[in-house]
């Protein structure tokens, strides 16, 4: 045996120079059985021995490059706070939140001395569960979709404007492709760059103590109400930019005439625009939207007479911008948002209702003329006690509505709280908050999207108010 290995060895040396341009022990066995050194059965075996450690190099590989993936997408997951289930490339996600509380809650006593009343609630607050997903398709594209919805956590059926929010993919719901180099495209059912763009600057958002009580739209909105500028809009294209050294753009677009018949209708439609800027500690943003009424009955932006409660006439139109930031240090952060819109809804036909009050009350509004444009302005802070504790404080003021020629049309909000972490994903909370209308102003306090914790003003010079004690889990 030992004679035959180095037979085979100096054979090797010999045979070298016909093997120069070989790269793998392979061709030098083949060599080998070529020149007689080894014997055909020996060559296979060899070869055989060869495919072997071949295989299991390959396992070895492909076993470590499956740790690794795990390893992805362990940090993945623990990034974003979820759980994904992964096959055939597409990443699948299931998230949610569920809010509740308890709400001692008080319409207040009109400018006129009716009394209102105390109620105590049980509150589902924008409780929603959600499904998304992506799939890598080539050169840096995904496809992108998400169903969410909102769920009713306390089993009583909302009314109004939140009963429109329950049910199976209610809330943003969509189908679209992204790429980081140019952004991402979708389709479907969100909320417009307006409304987004300064959500995280609300400390009490999706409460009862919610911004958006005075800020975002129209006094008096009810069920069914067009009016306003914080939307979850239907038929709607929106462009997320890429971040470009912390700036970003969203543009939407809604589709709001899908009905029109006749060549004379007016289509109505919505266009959104924002623009944000977020490089730590500092975060701003500036949009647009701008909402056109449409014939009546032809589509989601269209018109009804002011003696309903969408208060809004044919080929009318209403506009906001707003101004926001927020800055962050240590354990304190402060936020404020100024907003001013305009509309030209006045010569409107119809009886006064609340949700009218501003182009019907006194004089009414000429043809042409602003019914609900008005100022507002919010401004809050939170100090961080702990890493588990905080406290904040916000305060919201409407200047009177007609541009401030409306006499005793605006108002005032304030709300404090205190927030205890449980875990990065359970939290309780307890906070107060007080809406106080000037003597012809009727606001509510609306937690936007809360299910059943609105609190309606009693009438106009009413002053709601609530305590609300509640625990939050996000998964």
């Amino acid at each position: 045996m030992h004679k035959k290995i180095i037979t085979v060895a100096l054979a090797a040396a010999l045979a070298l120079p016909a093997v120069a341009m070989a790269d793998s022990a392979t061709d030098l066995i083949g060599v080998l059985v070529k020149k007689g050194v080894l014997t055909k059965e020996e060559g296979e075996l060899l070869m055989k021995g060869r495919v072997v450690e071949k295989e299991a190099a390959a396992e070895k590989q492909a076993a470590v490059e499956k740790e690794v993936a795990v390893v992805k997408q362990a940090v993945a997951d623990k990034q974003t706070g979820g759980e994904s289930i992964i096959s055939a490339g597409e990443r699948f996600k299931i998230y949610g939140v569920a809010d509740a509380s308890v709400d001692i809650t008080d319409t207040g006593s009109t400018a006129a001395g009716l009394s209102g009343a105390k109620v105590k609630k049980i509150s589902s607050n924008t409780s929603l569960i959600g499904f998304k997903g992506e799939e890598v398709l080539y050169d840096g594209l995904k496809g992108i979709w998400q169903i969410e919805s909102e769920i009713d956590l306390d089993g009583t059926t909302a009314t109004g404007a939140s009963a429109n929010t329950l049910g199976f993919a209610t809330r943003n719901t969509f189908v679209g492709l992204k790429s980081d180099s140019w952004g991402s495209l979708i389709l479907g059912r969100h909320d417009t760059p307006y409304k987004t763009s300064d959500r995280r600057l609300d400390l009490f958002g999706n409460h009862i103590a919610d911004n958006r009580a005075l800020m975002g739209g129209g006094i008096g909105r009810g069920s069914g109400d067009l009016k306003g500028f914080d939307k979850r809009a239907t038929d709607t294209v929106v462009y997320n930019s890429p971040v470009m050294n912390g700036f970003k753009v969203m543009a939407a677009y809604v589709a709001g005439a899908e009905n029109v018949t006749a060549a004379a209708d007016v289509k109505g439609d919505i266009w959104s625009l924002a623009g944000t800027y977020d490089v730590a500690p500092f975060y701003g943003v500036l949009a647009y939207q701008r909402n056109n009424y449409g014939t009546t009955a032809t589509g989601t932006v269209a018109a009804a007479t002011l003696a309903t409660a969408n208060g809004v006439s044919p080929n009318t139109s209403e506009r906001a911008w707003k101004l926001g930031g927020g800055y962050k240090v240590e354990q304190f952060a402060v936020s404020a948002i100024y907003e001013k819109t305009d509309d030209n809804f006045g010569g409107g036909t119809g009886a006064a209702t609340a949700s009218n009050l501003a182009c019907t009350s006194g004089v009414a509004v000429a043809a042409g003329g602003s019914c609900y444009g008005h100022k507002a302005f919010y401004v809050a802070g939170q100090y961080n006690i702990t890493t588990n504790d905080a406290v904040k404080l916000a305060y919201t003021k409407a200047d009177n509505l007609r541009n401030g020629n409306l006499a005793n049309s605006g108002a005032r909000h304030v709300s404090v709280g205190y927030d205890h972490k449980l875990s990065n994903r359970t939290n309780v909370y307890a906070t107060y908050t007080k809406l106080n209308n000037d003597s012809s102003a009727q606001y509510d306090l609306k937690g936007e999207g809360a299910a059943t914790g609105n609190v309606l003003a009693k009438g106009a010079g009413a002053s709601p108010s609530a305590v609300s004690l509640g625990v939050m889990h996000t998964f």
